[in-house]
């Protein structure tokens, strides 16, 4: 097997996007992957957009180029890479794994050997272990991809059918409707009771004021009585002290 048919390109993949997190989502779906490698600019030795991805077999690279590399919500396009223009030195033959062209191959049938798991078949043949080992990874990368899904389709329901939908037994009924009565009932007497107590409290602070007020009132009043009469005594100290004096005088008259 060439190099290059182990090695596919995934472009356009984000330079946030590290290498060993690559890495944990192809094997996350069964692939085996030998390296993972984001290429360099030459020029400016910066790097690229492009990964480079080598895995342990063909049949695994292939797999990924059909399905792609998925990231997260991101789904990146594989590309294999391309095959040298100079032919290869070494071919392995599907009969019996050696270094020839398989049309060169004079192995008889009993003596046929594997070259992937090294069973007594062709290389080629569906019953290998080895390739139902990568259908089987195939199949689950195809069906973790995969969007399609199979619309279910409901029996509809007849509402006058009489045995899907039974009428339901006076009792029944008012069993029913009696939980909702009781709740009801319940919030009118929480409802009222709440409006009791905030007209009670209401009542208690109008009466307060009210209080407070007439305290103030009658504060005042005495404070006015208690004013005239300090004026009324002082009046009457005054009359008393004119009386004296006016004897005073008719006493001198007469003497």
């Amino acid at each position: 097997i060439k190099d290059t048919d182990k090695i596919a390109f995934i472009k356009r993949v984000d330079l946030e996007i590290p290498e060993d997190r690559i890495t944990v989502a192809l094997k996350d779906v069964g692939l085996d992957v030998t390296d993972v490698i984001r290429l360099k600019n030459k020029e400016r030795n910066t790097p690229t957009q492009t990964i480079k991805v080598t895995f342990t077999d063909a049949h695994n690279r292939n797999t990924f180029v059909h399905t792609g590399l998925q990231v997260d919500s991101m789904h990146f396009v594989a590309e294999a890479a391309k095959h040298n223009s100079k032919p290869s030195k070494q071919q392995t033959c599907a009969r019996c794994g050696e270094n020839h062209q398989v049309d060169k191959c004079n192995a008889a049938a009993d003596t046929w050997k594997c070259c992937n798991c090294k069973g007594s078949h062709l290389a080629t043949s569906n019953e290998c272990p080895f390739y139902k080992e990568q259908e089987k990874r195939m199949l689950k990368a195809v069906q973790q991809y995969s969007t399609s899904s199979t619309p279910s389709t409901a029996v509809p329901y007849n509402v006058n059918n009489l045995v899907d939908f039974p009428y339901f037994p006076s009792s029944t009924q008012q069993g029913l409707t009696n939980p909702s009565n009781d709740l009801i009932d319940t919030l009118v007497n929480i409802l009222s009771m709440k409006m009791e107590k905030i007209i009670e409290a209401t009542a208690n602070r109008l009466m307060k004021s009210l209080h407070q007020r007439i305290s103030k009132i009658e504060k005042t009043i005495a404070a006015v009585d208690s004013m005239m009469d300090v004026a009324s005594n002082e009046t009457s100290d005054d009359s008393l002290t004119d009386s004296d004096n006016d004897i005073q005088v008719v006493n001198v008259q007469q003497d």
